[in-house]
């Protein structure tokens, strides 16, 4: 599929959509997790830019994008406490369906003494019963990726990416 036919494609109707379930996953997570009582520092939600969608194409060279990229929607759940991101992750875990195959504990990774980016990133679905409503049934099939981090690893991150993306000489 040529570039400007993938953009159309993407401005006009799976960005439309991914937007549309991106604002319900924020809402459910935000009453699943004041539900639990987990005090969370925020939840953001966005969905990916048109040129951020063409970008990711070229630098992987998808065959089919629209089913490929698991992160057009990205949820960022920042938590006070790491006790908390496993309870978070646990509820994840029960109200949908996580694609472990692109999912990634990227905290898991590294050992207690190193430093270095920390972070869940679980990808999911919608799961049964929410996958049969009638009202949701747009966003059946359609992944999302979720991050889960506490609030010292989430300012790590945010260093982190400062410093990768900037020369020797500016840091």
């Amino acid at each position: 599929m040529e570039r400007s036919e993938l953009e159309r494609r993407y401005r006009e109707e799976f960005r439309p959509r991914c937007e549309k379930f991106a604002a319900y996953l924020h809402q459910l997570l935000v009453e699943l997790i004041n539900k639990a009582q987990i005090p969370v520092d925020k939840i953001e939600s966005r969905t990916k830019t048109v040129e951020s969608f063409l970008e990711k194409i070229a630098r992987k060279s998808y065959q089919n994008p629209f089913t490929e990229i698991k992160d057009c929607i990205g949820i960022r759940i920042i938590t006070y406490y790491q006790d908390d991101v496993e309870r978070i992750k646990a509820i994840i875990a029960r109200e949908f369906t996580v694609d472990a195959a692109h999912s990634e504990d990227k905290i898991a990774r590294l050992d207690a003494d190193e430093f270095g980016y920390r972070s869940v990133h679980l990808v999911v679905t919608l799961a049964a019963p929410r996958s049969a409503l009638k009202e949701l049934e747009d966003f059946v099939g359609l992944p999302a990726e979720i991050q889960v981090r506490s609030i010292l690893q989430h300012s790590w991150a945010t260093m982190s990416h400062e410093f990768d993306y900037k020369s020797s000489s500016q840091v």
